[in-house]
């Protein structure tokens, strides 16, 4: 989208273009040198997270000690950025 538009406009010098999700065309975007980068809320962490808590509370009433909540009820997943340093071990 935003790197079309601007080579559309005729734009020279293209300012920083990132993206968000680390969807496959940002990546490959990315290994193509046309984005900065990307930012991956990575959803099968929470996924595999989410399994594991709801098991836990299923099986012993309580969240698993392993996994860490804070203020005793929130799961954060780090966002992981992403750019032409390690776009290669997210590209498939």
């Amino acid at each position: 989208g935003a790197v079309d538009a601007l080579k559309e406009f005729g734009v020279q010098t293209m300012p920083m273009v990132v993206g968000v999700n680390g969807q496959q065309e940002a990546l490959e975007a990315i290994a193509a040198g046309d984005i900065d980068g990307t930012a991956l809320n990575n959803a099968k962490e929470k996924g595999r997270v989410i399994a594991m808590m709801a098991t836990s509370i299923a099986r012993y009433g309580q969240v698993d000690k392993s996994i860490e909540l804070t203020d005793g009820k929130y799961y954060f997943v780090p966002y992981e950025k992403i750019d032409k340093n390690n776009v290669d071990s997210y590209l498939e």
